[in-house]
């Protein structure tokens, strides 16, 4: 019992307060399957190996040793089958979770004086951005979201694709059906008509491949009239993306794209030729990673021409001496696999002491129910079409219930954009997502709308409950007298054997047993924050949102909350309400869902 002793209310670790009272090391302890089965289990079946006695055994001399002295927040101990079985006094521990719950997040300082680069989003510039960016839009931002809750220094990355014959194409395009006044006030829409209208004619005119290839070797050598065409295009290209991520409320730090390194390119190539990483044949430049199962890697074409590789060398250098991260993540789809897999192979092959801290971080795709958008266009899914989409839905659900609300419009956009990214994150990110907007524009199911409208009831009866407190003239404030004196406690037995003792009334006890599950999600949300960092899984942290929200409407539905002849029991579940409330505050933009305070 020494090291709970020194345990304070301000890192409550239940079950690491269960590994201190046994003895055991936290990690044989195992959630117990079933409610019945008790909170936590202890399986002997290990210590009975070495033992060479029976399971059932240890258990059993276990059992009547802890029973002997038990501390107030376990209630029982018992034996299944070689498992020991502890059950929590959920009076107590609901308590303590309740207590906890107010205090800052203790997990704040992970990060702490240690930087990040997330490279996400990173479109086409020769193309719309499509239904294919939301999944790597949503997963980086929140991740990057995570990260800085957690004390990192973020730097958010959108490595644009700003090279390539596609950009031929469009230089020439412009250079004959157009010019550049037309695509100053056409903008990407112009451009992108014009695009389409090569496609149209290459088909018929084979010069004109050739004519996008000589446009693209005058771009990659910065000179001409094709160079000061591509530099408006990617004005306007870049515009264009930061309007469209910005209506996701997203923002990046660095917007540069692959042309950024090209003058780079010829000291990589030197380098890993130096070290005898890489050798001609064909005509080309390649590094043999056949040994470490990564086939051959090509850095430079037999026509001299530079590679996505070679720009990522560089640039993962060059991201090392401007910001000196300490990992840097890629959250790029799974198909990419090979590329990355190579990218890190050869980096640390040169000897670059950052290599180990690369992570590609990969997702499955993204696609709509019907299939492709239809847009105005005719083009592919657009990102734009598929935020109208999701706007129009909002509009009608609101509109249909009837909301009485100041900004109508506000409500609508944050709906939208936050189901539309809830969709990807509710969603293991490997795994292949579907925008249903019937269901996801929903107040029922797993869906943003349902969260935001809990958050919103919990909104609701915070100021129901200060409207009543300041008729009553009582406090109404949860952080009362009784609880400062409480967390003045210097340790969680303590506070335990104080609540032990401490009179509570039948129905508030009910709430305790009734929805122990509910303050067993307050308690988890925050581990289930470090674990989703852990992992650069979203999905853990959406899901025990989710589970939240779902035990908190049904403690709301059994129990009348707000009762006027009984202030004092309304105070106790008012502070349940508060909990929930900012434990969904916290944690609600992680996952790219806006709060919204009246539904």
């Amino acid at each position: 019992m020494e090291n709970n002793e020194k345990q304070s209310i301000t890192n409550l670790n239940i079950k690491q307060m269960i590994a201190d009272f046994v003895g055991c090391d936290i990690q044989q302890l195992t959630v117990a399957p079933k409610l019945e089965m008790g909170d936590f289990s202890l399986p002997c079946f290990a210590m009975a190996k070495e033992k060479k006695v029976s399971p059932n055994l240890i258990a059993e001399d276990l059992k009547n040793n802890l029973m002997k002295k038990l501390p107030p927040f376990i209630k029982d101990i018992q034996t299944i089958g070689g498992y020991l079985n502890f059950y929590l006094n959920r009076n107590i521990v609901s308590q303590l979770i309740i207590l906890n719950s107010f205090l800052p997040f203790q997990f704040s300082n992970i990060g702490q004086n240690k930087v990040v680069c997330i490279d996400y989003c990173s479109p086409n510039l020769a193309k719309y951005m499509h239904i294919g960016h939301v999944a790597n839009l949503v997963i980086g931002e929140s991740l990057r979201r995570i990260h800085e809750y957690l004390g990192y220094n973020v730097k958010r990355i959108c490595y644009v694709g700003d090279y390539g014959t596609p950009f031929g194409k469009m230089v020439v395009a412009i250079k004959k059906w157009s010019d550049i006044e037309k695509i100053k006030t056409g903008g990407i829409d112009e451009i992108q008509n014009l695009y389409i209208k090569f496609a149209q004619n290459e088909v018929e005119n084979e010069s004109l491949i050739e004519e996008a290839r000589n446009a693209s070797k005058e771009i990659e050598d910065k000179k001409g009239q094709s160079y000061e065409i591509y530099k408006e295009i990617i004005n306007i290209a870049i515009a264009e993306c930061k309007r469209v991520v910005k209506l996701m409320d997203v923002e990046f730090d660095d917007w540069r794209g692959e042309s950024t390194y090209s003058n780079a390119i010829e000291n990589v190539l030197k380098e890993l030729q130096e070290k005898n990483i890489s050798h001609k044949e064909n005509g080309a430049q390649i590094v043999n990673l056949e040994e470490y199962g990564l086939h051959i890697a090509v850095v430079q074409r037999s026509d001299g021409g530079s590679v996505y590789l070679t720009r990522d060398i560089c640039a993962a250098e060059d991201r090392f001496k401007k910001y000196n991260f300490d990992k840097m993540l890629y959250v790029v789809a799974s198909e990419q696999k090979l590329h990355f897999a190579q990218l890190f192979k050869i980096l640390e092959l040169m000897d670059k002491k950052y290599s180990k801290n690369l992570q590609h971080i990969t997702y499955g795709l993204f696609s709509m129910k019907e299939g492709k958008i239809s847009s105005r266009k005719g083009k592919q899914a657009l990102f734009v079409d598929l935020l109208k989409e999701g706007e129009d839905s909002a509009y009608n659900f609101v509109k249909d219930k009837n909301f009485i609300l100041e900004n109508k419009e506000s409500v609508v956009k944050k709906v939208a954009r936050s189901s539309i990214a809830f969709s990807v994150l509710k969603v293991e990110r490997n795994k292949d997502k579907v925008f249903d907007k019937e269901k996801t524009i929903s107040f029922d199911g797993e869906t943003a709308p349902y969260i935001q409208y809990t958050y919103a009831r919990c909104c609701s009866l915070i100021r129901k409950y200060e409207n009543l407190s300041l008729q009553n003239k009582t406090e109404n404030k949860t952080e009362n007298k009784a609880i400062q004196e409480l967390l003045k406690l210097d340790n969680i037995l303590k506070m335990s054997e104080y609540l032990k003792e401490r009179t509570v009334e039948n129905k508030l006890q009910e709430v305790y047993e009734k929805n122990f599950y509910l303050f067993k999600k307050i308690y988890q949300i925050d581990e289930a924050i470090v674990d989703a960092y852990k992992k650069n899984e979203p999905y853990i942290l959406a899901r025990e949102i989710l589970d939240l929200c779902q035990e908190f409407n049904k403690f709301y539905n059994e129990f009348k909350i707000i009762d006027e002849n009984n202030l004092n029991l309304t105070k106790q579940l008012m502070m349940i309400v508060e909990s929930v409330k900012n434990k969904l505050e916290q944690t609600m933009p992680l996952v790219m869902i806006d709060t919204i305070i009246e539904m």
